[in-house]
């Protein structure tokens, strides 16, 4: 096959491997949808580095074609069982994953973004939470803002696990990474919810 004269070579699908976290789309709920968004953090989108597109193999086959400065996410009706991404990047190739949804960790979605709301009522704009990843026993949740780093920095992250208990979902706060805008933090899921 050629391409405006030049023989084009197949791209194979990579599933593991150096890079693949940050590749890896972070799913997480949204009312009836499901958000995903390529990486543990945002993939960067800049000229030099950015993902070209996010394909959603499911029956209705959903392709997302992304510019350098795009959010690298997209939403879309809550599947049901298994899906496969595909997520081509410009500098690392081409990578596929398997994602699973189950009608039982609907009820915890549906707590982490009440959550989620509830933060932002309270603390914006002086702090913003926005889920970036829910598993079956973990979550990591990406806090902004002016975050006052001198009293009770860590009190934002304990105040979002005390909203997620009083909604009844309990959690462990497990690790904080703070990055040069935002700070990154896991919680683990208990059971018990």
């Amino acid at each position: 096959m050629l391409c405006c004269g030049k023989p084009m070579a197949p791209l194979v699908e990579k599933v593991d491997g150096e890079f693949a976290e940050d590749h890896r789309p972070s799913t997480w709920r949204k009312d009836d949808s499901v958000v995903l968004e390529i990486g543990a953090t945002p993939h960067e989108m800049t000229e030099q580095h950015h993902i070209i597109w996010l394909e959603v193999v499911t029956p209705k086959r959903i392709i997302r074609i992304f510019n350098p400065g795009d959010r690298p996410e997209v939403e879309l009706e809550l599947p049901r069982g298994e899906i496969y991404l595909r997520v081509l990047c410009n500098r690392y190739g081409l990578w596929k994953f398997r994602v699973k949804f189950s009608a039982e960790n609907e009820d915890k979605y549906r707590i982490i973004s009440k959550a989620v709301d509830s933060f932002n009522t309270f603390r914006a704009p002086e702090a913003r939470a926005r889920v970036l990843e829910v598993s079956d026993d973990t979550l990591k949740v990406e806090f902004t803002g002016n975050l006052c780093r001198t009293c009770g920095f860590y009190d934002y992250f304990e105040d979002f696990r005390l909203i997620l208990k009083d909604e009844g979902l309990y959690s462990q706060l497990t690790e904080i990474r703070e990055l040069e805008d935002s700070t990154i933090v896991k919680y683990k899921l208990k059971c018990g919810m």
